[in-house]
């Protein structure tokens, strides 16, 4: 902690801002807090979570501890952004927490606009924010911004179990609930601390809420500008390949999909979205095996597509909703994508995936011309023994 402890003591608001070795940018979040106009300067409070940079980080911080007294800094040992996130949350003394990343900003005026809310819908549980995703360039200039969240566009209130659960499909569907740029109530993030192996920590957190909240809000003003910077080595945690992937993603939709069963929520339209979703990550893990930072060789890349990735669990799923071809071929056209972009050569127990991916049509939606196509090779590597969920059997012998 520094040494000079803040003097407030119930701030509404608390603006938790993780850090590590981020002394260029840092100001920029806290300032876009400290410029914020509200009524009573104790409703804010801001507490930074040094997490044991070795820059100049913990000095900018404590600069501001000094000279403000509605900021309090806390120092740890190097543990991650959301140990350093539950940190904050437990040092924090406001009512609602609002997490700030350190390479990030708040919009002008947003956090006036939050508090004259709290105060309309008598304190709800959650208010949802949307955010701008802005691309930038290393002085943070915005060179263009996409707005996310577009379909909320209207305040809304809701309170009551019901038409919470009602909801729940639209704060997925919108994008609400797939990180933790919103306002809480402490005592619910201090129930449900965040992970701290996984970056899906956030959307794991909105689910584990999920019942227990009783009131919400839609908030439908921009309040978060997060930076996307147009040197990719200035983005921490985009273009990485993470061994946990597959089975983060299987955990989202399984922890989505037992809330609604719980709930009892019949329009199946939940189903076909999260499937849909679980299909676009699949590619998205696959496409990540050709990130940098991935060491495996080519062989083990492909052995793992088609012995882990390509999971009977998802097929089963994405047989529900007519969706089994597509789940194939993102399999197929994802290695085949990977195998292109390299110049390593497949060992040869691994065969059998090229024959599966070379007679596929150029454009992935078009249907397979039978007629160019051995089928009794295709049906030998279909039952490979590498080929675990025997991915093949339905994209060769059926039609979209």
């Amino acid at each position: 902690m520094n040494n000079s402890e803040s003097s407030i003591q119930d701030a509404l608001i608390s603006i938790v801002i993780p850090v590590y070795n981020n002394e260029r940018y840092l100001s920029t979040a806290i300032e876009s807090v400290l410029k914020q106009p509200v009524k009573k300067s104790d409703d804010i409070e801001v507490v930074v979570v040094d997490d044991g940079s070795t820059d100049n980080t913990p000095m900018v911080a404590d600069s501001y501890a000094s000279n403000y007294a509605h900021v309090r800094v806390v120092h740890q040992v190097n543990q991650w952004i959301y140990a350093s996130m539950n940190r904050g949350i437990d040092e924090a003394k406001g009512e609602y927490i609002y997490i700030l990343n350190s390479d990030d900003a708040l919009v002008d005026g947003v956090l006036s606009k939050m508090i004259d809310k709290i105060e309309e819908y008598n304190h709800p549980d959650v208010i949802w924010t949307r955010i701008a995703q802005c691309e930038v360039d290393d002085e943070q200039n915005i060179i263009s911004i996409e707005e996310n969240n577009v379909s909320v566009n209207q305040e809304k209130y809701f309170d009551g179990s019901e038409k919470i659960h009602n909801m729940w499909f639209f704060i997925q569907k919108s994008g609400l609930a797939h990180n933790q740029a919103n306002l809480y109530k402490r005592e619910l993030m201090v129930k449900h601390p965040f992970r701290n192996d996984i970056y899906g920590a956030d959307v794991l957190f909105n689910l584990s809420i999920a019942d227990e909240i009783k009131s919400m809000l839609f908030f439908p003003d921009i309040a978060y500008r997060f930076y996307s910077y147009n040197n990719d080595a200035m983005n921490a945690s985009v273009g990485k390949y993470y061994d946990y992937e597959h089975e983060m993603f299987n955990e989202i939709m399984r922890v989505s999909s037992e809330i609604y069963k719980r709930w009892h929520v019949n329009n199946k339209e939940w189903f076909d979205f999260l499937v849909s979703e679980r299909l676009k990550e699949l590619t998205r893990e696959i496409r990540a095996l050709k990130y940098v930072n991935c060491s495996l060789s080519l062989h083990d890349k492909v052995k793992k597509i088609f012995t882990e990735y390509a999971d009977p669990w998802i097929r089963k799923s994405a047989r529900k909703v007519g969706r089994e071809r597509e789940y194939e071929s993102r399999v197929l056209n994802g290695t085949r994508e990977l195998l292109r972009d390299t110049e390593e050569v497949l060992d040869t127990d691994m065969s059998f995936v090229k024959l599966l991916v070379e007679s596929l049509p150029d454009n992935y939606s078009d249907d397979v011309e039978k007629l160019n196509v051995d089928m009794e090779l295709i049906d030998m590597a279909v039952q490979h023994n590498l080929n675990k969920d025997k991915i093949g059997i339905v994209y060769y012998h059926s039609k979209w």
